[in-house]
């Protein structure tokens, strides 16, 4: 089949068409699709870790409940964001240092949806724990501050 170009109506017709055939679908090729079955990206995230992320925050929210729809919103899309950015450098970070016995890439593709799910349901265990520590780091910077600024004096 030679190329059509764009010489007259005839030719436009045929290109028409030619672009709208469809391919049929083998029933091998459908049930050969993944476990998740999300392949992309969404500003650089993958829409597998998006997913799963929110499907975490959801499981935190099934034993949680929100104070209020737009909390519960806010914390499934928190979840969402965390676990799309967190999940490809922690899952490549688990699987350099824990060793498998397969390879890098599949091991770090076996690893993505535990991170995923667990950065998207623990983000909302952990931050109380992380807000108490930063403050108390907040809070001793600014007690030396002070220390030093008044010369030395307690």
């Amino acid at each position: 089949m030679t190329q059509p170009h764009f010489g007259d109506k005839v030719q436009a017709a045929f290109l028409w068409s030619y672009i709208m055939a469809t391919e049929p679908i083998s029933a091998g090729y459908a049930v050969n699709l993944g476990a998740v079955g999300i392949v992309g990206t969404f500003l650089g995230m993958p829409l597998e870790a998006l997913f799963l992320g929110a499907f975490g925050g959801f499981l935190v929210l099934g034993f949680n409940p929100a104070s209020s729809r737009s909390h519960g919103v806010l914390s499934v899309c928190v979840s969402m964001v965390l676990a799309g950015a967190l999940t490809p450098p922690v899952a490549h970070f688990a699987a350099m240092h824990a060793d498998f016995g397969a390879d890098l890439p599949e091991e770090v593709r076996a690893l993505s949806p535990f991170v995923s799910l667990t950065v998207g349901a623990g983000w909302q265990w952990a931050l109380p724990h992380i807000t108490r520590g930063v403050a108390a780091l907040f809070q001793a910077a600014i007690a030396r501050a002070v220390s030093f600024i008044d010369g030395g004096k307690k």
